[in-house]
């Protein structure tokens, strides 16, 4: 008790101490030195209140952002299942593919059409992207999160349910049931080609002869020549037979890929877009 009382009365003697008892008299030391401010402090109040805006903007924007992310993510993931779906649904009665490349079995060939798909689709909501970057970024080029996701929102459905979508994508299924059909087609010329050569009397009726003008057995088709071995024009392969192959669909390779109607639908079918 009797230190607490000393302790007060030492901070009441201080306290009484006038300032004009300190006027007369100086320490040691030169003030300019204590000149530089020490760091960090406080900044102004104008810049403090901008900091405080621009902090909660984006605060706002981390949500939007991560928002706009799992939507992404959650489109992929509804995108795969809708091509998975549509490549199982194309190809359950397909065992085999045969390509310039080898043969392709199904297993792989759902694998390729749903990976093709994919690409394709992504790649379309990706440029839809790029053309617009200007409508989800600020004058700096930084990204806003809510603005995106409008942005985004549309691109998927420019790849997915506009007109040039819904055309594409059938053309492609298209192609994909050309190719399909284009194998049976040629499966069964090969069974037919087979049962004229059997049954022996086919040199009888002279719609196949050679260049003496000799009989002989009709032409046996090959993988791009059922687009013209069986053709009724004069010639060594003179016959009543037509081709059975359709040029739009069997595609031919050059360097830079495949070409005619089904040239996507055959990429894709081959794997060419898996990469």
């Amino acid at each position: 008790m009797k230190k607490l009382l000393a302790l007060i009365l030492c901070v009441a003697m201080v306290m009484s101490l006038a300032p004009a008892a300190f006027a007369a008299g100086t320490t040691g030391g030169i003030a300019s030195a204590y000149d530089d401010d020490r760091l960090p402090e406080y900044v102004d109040t104008s810049v403090a209140k901008k900091t405080i805006t621009d902090l909660g903007k984006d605060m706002k924007a981390m949500y939007y952002a991560i928002a706009a992310d799992e939507a992404v993510f959650g489109t992929a993931k509804g995108i795969y299942s809708m091509t998975d779906s549509l490549a199982k649904e194309l190809l359950k009665n397909i065992d085999k593919y045969e390509t310039p490349f080898g043969d392709i079995y199904q297993e792989d060939l759902i694998d390729n059409v749903r990976k093709g798909l994919n690409h394709v689709i992504g790649n379309e909501i990706a440029n839809y992207l790029n053309d617009r970057v200007g409508t989800f970024t600020n004058s700096n080029g930084y990204v806003q999160p809510d603005k995106y996701m409008n942005v985004f929102v549309k691109a998927v459905n420019n790849a997915l349910t506009s007109n040039k979508a819904q055309k594409n994508i059938q053309a492609i299924v298209y192609g994909l049931a050309a190719l399909n059909l284009q194998k049976t087609v040629n499966d069964r010329a090969d069974d037919l080609y087979d049962d004229i050569i059997d049954w022996d009397h086919w040199k009888e009726f002279h719609w196949t002869t050679d260049e003496e003008g000799n009989a002989i057995n009709v032409t046996e088709p090959d993988l791009y020549g059922y687009a013209w071995s069986w053709l009724p024009t004069e010639g060594e392969t003179n016959t009543v037979l037509v081709p059975t192959g359709s040029e739009q669909t069997i595609n031919f390779l050059i360097p830079t890929g495949y070409t005619g109607d089904a040239a996507l639908a055959a990429e894709i079918l081959s794997g060419l877009l898996n990469d």
